[in-house]
């Protein structure tokens, strides 16, 4: 069966290149299926979905469109629509990847997009705005989007971008043909989540996990990670969770920035979906923020603060007990709406790297703060089990791993 391919650009400017991809698609044997997504008029260009079908789709009409003086509002129709159009071609089983092309527009459009397709379905947007100091959060969200620089501006083919855009079609091809795999939803997966300096203790309690027979998929919570994460369970693609790094609270509700922000209502999906959940504070006691703004007094007089350098560009920085208590009831109050088996551990000697005795995140009366929240507000009906180790001690990890067994079937 002949393959198809998705390529949505605005036609009224991308014309030439989105002739050049399907012709490249067709040499190799793949059909491509052209989605118009122009707000203006002028052109002249039969895609297989016009930008009149679009428009219809996000609930205008192309004449309304060409005649607004209102380009984001016409961006958010000619979105809306697009992501309608794609889903359906996804839900009937007419495409088989997609390819989105252009500059900030025609990028967005396609990352919305693609965004409600499934991970692993071959994703891939040629953009001009994949360069700088964009954030890749812009144009992937929380999907498997690749993102190819297009070095050029993608206006008409010439010799570079020839190369380019063959490139681009040579790397969807290659997704599609090989790859696409997806999720099987009738397959068990445990959730768990971590990040660089949690990371031995999360890796052993997995690897306990995995030789009990079950598959773990782990999330960096550095902000994707754990965002990622809630939707799946929401979806019903994550049926248990250690939950052992809850970093991104920090940033997310405590701090209101970092390098890990970007992930709200962590813990809630768990709670609302019932599923067996073992919870741990890892990470819960310091905020990871780029260190020229650190040192610039973003968040208070840096000076006041113990910190450790991650890298050049970012300082892991440890709470006040006023921060970390804040961060502590919010994990407490989330945890308690969770009507199914759950667990907590807290690991007294300490919740990250660099918080032993003599070490430049140790602070016993921060993680106090943390441990004292989860004594006096955690609901009775929530064990707590209190181990004299530190997170990344091999008898925390077979605690948290054990705890997680004895909840499963």
């Amino acid at each position: 069966m002949q393959q198809t391919i998705a390529v949505i650009a605005s036609a009224d400017t991308k014309h030439a290149e989105m002739d050049f991809i399907k012709q490249v698609f067709e040499r190799e044997g793949f059909r491509a299926l052209t989605i118009d997504v122009s707000s203006r008029g002028g052109y002249s260009y039969e895609a297989d979905i016009g930008a009149d079908a679009i428009a219809s789709a996000g609930g205008s009409s192309l004449q309304e469109v060409f005649s607004a003086n209102d380009k984001a509002g016409t961006v958010a129709i000619m979105q809306a629509g697009a992501t309608a159009v794609v889903k359906d071609l996804f839900d009937q089983g007419r495409i088989h990847g997609i390819l989105g092309l252009g500059g900030l527009q025609n990028s967005t459009i396609a990352s919305h997009s693609m965004r409600q397709l499934p991970i692993g379905f071959p994703k891939l947007i040629l953009s001009t705005v994949a360069c700088g100091s964009r954030p890749f959060d812009l144009l992937v969200g929380d999907k498997d989007i690749t993102v190819m620089p297009s070095i050029v501006d993608i206006a008409g083919v010439n010799p570079l971008t020839r190369i380019v855009l063959g490139n681009a079609a040579a790397a969807i091809m290659g997704m599609v043909r090989n790859g696409g795999e997806q999720l099987d939803g009738s397959r068990f997966l445990l959730g768990a989540t971590m990040m660089g300096v949690t990371n031995d203790g999360v890796v052993n309690a997995v690897r306990l996990v995995k030789q009990a027979g079950y598959d773990v998929v782990v999330f960096h919570t550095t902000g994707v990670g754990g965002r990622t994460m809630e939707q799946l369970i929401t979806s019903g693609g994550i049926g248990a969770v250690m939950d052992l790094c809850l970093h991104e609270i920090v940033s997310q509700d405590v701090i209101g920035g970092g390098f890990s922000y970007g992930a709200p209502q962590r813990l809630t999906a768990a709670a609302r979906m019932g599923i067996p959940m073992v919870v741990s504070p890892g990470g819960l006691d310091f905020v990871d923020y780029p260190l020229k703004d650190f040192q610039s007094n973003a968040i208070g007089d840096w000076t006041r603060r113990k910190y450790t350098l991650h890298n050049k560009e970012i300082a892991h920085i440890k709470l006040f007990s006023h921060e970390a208590e804040k961060a502590a009831e919010i994990a407490v109050e989330r945890l308690n709406r969770h009507t199914g088996k759950v667990i907590a551990i807290l690991p007294l000697a300490g919740l990250r790297s660099e918080t032993r005795l003599g070490e430049r995140l140790h602070d016993p009366q921060v993680d106090e703060a943390i441990f004292s929240v989860f004594r006096k507000g955690l609901k009775k009906e929530i064990p707590l089990v209190e181990i004299d180790a530190h997170f990344l001690d091999e008898d925390f990890s077979r605690a948290a791993a054990d705890a997680m067994l004895s909840l499963l079937p």
